[in-house]
């Protein structure tokens, strides 16, 4: 199962995404598949082009100054050979908001005819990109410009995934798919039990999940086309104010560069309990990426044959408070 529990963020889901492997390890090279897989991919820059408010960290107190590298969308759409597709959308922002997520799987079916079911809408959960909830924002006591800011920035987010979403569609193409995993060991339990209570402090014995799942999607020449990985993990590597994708975005980066031509794309797992250990400076967050990175290459030694996709939805309701 490549995707297992992706839900992040204020859209409150759960989506289960599964890929069903035919379970023989084998080198992707080394025979032909068995079924007939289309893929199509596309990213676009969707750094702010103008100081915004900072998600993340309640205790920043000014807008963004720069940027260290630009924060990415990016667009996954696989189609197996019953015709069954799947479309993967992965974001450098702290979470997708509530209203930009049902408008965004509204326009998919209405326009491609994907339904909610097969649309997965990731968020990597920088801490280091701009603030776009709303409810983040009056609790902030933001300016009314400030607000009105990122109303803008989200309604060209969304003009810009759409157009993102129908290229990764259209452009869909023969590819070969397969799977394998790795292991990444920087994410550190934060839920220390104490004396007074949990507190959030590294808890170097607590549960944590250092697996790395890889999806490669190579081209007819076996040149790779797009990777997508996750990990659990939060990215808070940094807070410091400047935009940045943390450790996800430069893990993002450096697959690139290693493969040029293709597209890495990250999907957080459920990392809500753990952080990267140690953190705070940008050294650590480039540290934190290459291990990841190195994560993604070492796990391609070995990989699994794909044969068929299925999806399942669910909403779940908020926790109580």
């Amino acid at each position: 199962m490549l995707c297992r529990l992706f839900a992040r963020g204020s859209v409150l889901l759960v989506v289960l995404t599964t890929v069903i492997w035919s379970g023989a390890a084998w080198c992707w090279a080394a025979e032909a598949p068995t079924t007939s897989w289309k893929a199509g991919v596309a990213a676009h820059v969707i750094t702010p082009k103008t100081p915004m408010w900072m998600a993340g960290y309640a205790a920043r107190n000014k807008p963004s100054e720069g940027k260290i590298h630009d924060l990415y969308a990016k667009a996954l759409a696989l189609e197996d050979s019953q015709g069954s597709q799947l479309l993967i959308v992965t974001l450098d922002l702290v979470s997708i908001p509530r209203p930009l997520h049902d408008s965004l799987v509204t326009q998919i079916q209405k326009q491609w005819g994907i339904s909610p079911e097969r649309v997965v809408l990731g968020a990597s959960h920088t801490h280091c990109g701009p603030e776009l909830r709303m409810g983040k924002a009056a609790l902030y006591g933001l300016q009314p410009e400030r607000v009105q800011q990122a109303r803008q920035y989200m309604a060209e987010l969304k003009q810009t995934l759409l157009t993102l979403i129908g290229h990764a569609i259209e452009t869909k193409c023969p590819v070969e798919l397969s799977y394998t995993h790795g292991r990444a060991g920087f994410a550190m339990n934060r839920r220390l039990p104490t004396e007074n209570g949990i507190q959030n402090r590294p808890y170097p014995n607590g549960p944590v999940d250092h697996d790395v799942p890889v999806l490669c999607i190579d081209g007819p020449t076996h040149q790779l086309k797009a990777v997508l990985f996750g990990y659990a993990c939060h990215a808070t590597t940094l807070g410091f104010y400047q935009f940045c994708g943390d450790y996800p975005g430069f893990a993002q980066q450096y697959l690139e560069q290693a493969h040029p031509g293709s597209v890495a794309l990250f999907l957080a797992g459920c990392g809500g309990d753990q952080n990267p250990q140690p953190r705070r400076t940008l050294d650590l967050a480039e540290q934190h990426g290459r291990a990841l990175a190195n994560g993604v290459e070492a796990a391609g030694n070995s990989k699994s044959r794909s044969s068929r996709l299925t999806q399942s939805f669910q909403i779940l309701p908020a926790p109580a408070p």
